[in-house]
């Protein structure tokens, strides 16, 4: 059948449902469910078993549900995600059986692509505390009914969103439990700012959980910086129940006055006005940032003229810029990020200086240049982002290693410069480099055009190319290098 992913699981499980009725040819326990546990309880890093995905294919096709579960309850966890969805999930009412007979004191959520209030009373015969409601499948009134269907039985609803119409549509409602899912799951794409988004426009009393692409701790921190009480984490945990510490601890992480990655998001996509009063909310044109700033005046006029981010280069460079100017600036409009090239390993770190104006709030983020590993950078400063440089196809998986929301390409110029260099990436790797894409490299206010059309980047980052000589800026190249962007995106 034709139509997304997603299409086909919910048109397979009501098939499903008219061949095997709700319970899915599954027996129920004859005698009567426990008293649901509380879902949301602390630390609340809900860890899931699944053993296939459409996206990933195999994950554990042969796990057993009670030994997965058995892992995690060691691990301190007290909420656990069964997935019951059989034909493109690998699961069943059966695992959630098991897992709650054996730990009846752990909260347990029905995952499935649930349609209808028996499958609320289905599911809580079966023993479990919680369940999905996912609404990009569910017309509101339907979701209302089974959400208040799930109250009544004593349980716990965790409602997913994925978009603004998804969220406008429970408002309503205003569920205690959201899950914002990172994965679209049409397409079973991902992008970790999606639940940043959305939650800027949550603004009911509840417990917001961030969902799929939590592998690591700072992930974790970034939800919780951002917001987030709870994360739900699938495939990490399941290979790697060792993760599970580093999670929670990530978790803990007081939510603070970091802005970088929700004025990015605000930024590109949509958001309310007031989340971006500086920016139209429908506006698609590529996020702006200059760098190499190390002339006051300079920055005054980048930042009027309309660049998103300022950047500023502490590593040896003739762009250098002085942290004492820096310190000078005082608001700007746009982001200001602080570029650092380390080699931790060699004991290469962050400066103190660079590290104070991040803390101070002189600094919105740092931009890491240099060959850190995908490791090395969330222990030395967060809010982060990675530059990568491409030379080859060989370099295009490091794009994929690097676990902050978005990763700069840049070009990996002959003389080994770490940026500035003024030499563009080869067109094939900057295709093949994916999306959403932030692009660098010899661009200047002759090709950005050309290179918005060609590859519709999310984000331009010019820095030579805007020069009269090597530190200082041309202020006519400035404004035209933004006009030229504005003007193919108009």
């Amino acid at each position: 059948m034709s139509g997304t992913i997603l299409d086909r699981i919910v048109a397979d499980r009501r098939a499903r449902i008219d061949r095997l009725g709700h319970a899915q040819g599954e027996t129920l326990p004859e005698a009567g469910p426990p008293v649901p546990v509380p879902f949301d309880r602390d630390p609340f890093v809900i860890c899931e078993i699944k053993r296939r995905s459409p996206s990933r294919g195999a994950i554990s096709a042969a796990a057993d549900p009670v030994l997965q579960a058995a892992k995690y309850v060691s691990r301190g966890v007290q909420s656990i995600s069964v997935l019951t969805e059989p034909e493109y999930f690998g699961g069943s009412l059966q695992d959630l059986i098991r897992v709650k007979q054996q730990y009846p004191q752990v909260a347990v959520l029905r995952k499935d692509f649930l349609l209808d209030v028996e499958d609320i009373e289905v599911s809580r015969q079966a023993g479990a505390d919680a369940v999905l409601l996912i609404a990009a499948i569910l017309a509101p009134q339907q979701l209302a009914r089974m959400h208040a269907r799930a109250l009544e039985l004593g349980m716990q609803a965790l409602v997913e969103l994925h978009s603004r119409d998804e969220l406008e549509a429970v408002r309503a409602l205003q569920p205690a439990l959201v899950g914002v899912n990172s994965r679209d799951l049409r397409s079973f794409t991902m992008d970790a700012l999606v639940p940043l988004r959305l939650r800027a426009y949550g603004d009911w009393q509840a417990r917001w959980v961030f969902e799929s692409g939590v592998f690591e701790e700072e992930h974790a921190a970034l939800a919780a910086e951002y917001g987030f009480d709870g994360v739900l984490v699938g495939e990490a945990v399941m290979h790697r129940p060792q993760r599970i510490t580093g999670i929670q601890q990530g978790l803990q992480r007081q939510p603070g006055d970091q802005v970088f990655w929700s004025r990015i998001a605000a930024d590109t996509g949509e958001m309310p006005a007031a989340a971006a009063p500086e920016r139209e909310a429908s506006s698609r044109r590529p996020l702006i940032k200059i760098c190499g700033l190390t002339w006051q005046e300079d920055v005054r006029l980048a930042d009027q003229a309309g660049a998103d981010l300022l950047g500023f280069v502490f590593a040896d460079s003739p762009r250098r810029a002085d942290p004492a100017m820096v310190a000078r600036l005082g608001a700007t409009r746009a982001l200001k990020v602080g570029v650092v090239v380390t080699s931790p390993g060699q004991g290469k770190t962050v400066p103190d200086q660079v590290l104070q104006l991040l803390q101070d709030g002189h600094l919105d983020a740092l931009q890491f240049s240099g060959d850190e590993a995908p490791d090395e950078c969330y222990p030395q400063a967060f809010p982060y982002y990675k530059a990568v440089r491409l030379g080859s196809e060989d370099d295009l998986e490091l794009i994929r290693r690097y676990r902050c929301p978005r990763v700069l390409i840049d070009a990996r110029a002959p003389g080994g410069e770490y940026g500035g260099s003024g030499h563009r990436i080869p067109a094939e790797l900057v295709a093949a480099a994916g999306r959403p894409l932030w692009l660098a490299g010899g661009l200047n206010p002759e090709n950005v055009a050309a290179a918005v059309r060609e590859f519709r980047p999310e984000l331009v980052d010019v820095s030579s190319g805007l020069e009269s000589h090597p530190g200082k800026k041309d202020p006519r190249k400035i404004r035209d290098f933004i006009q030229e962007v504005i003007n193919e995106t108009a």
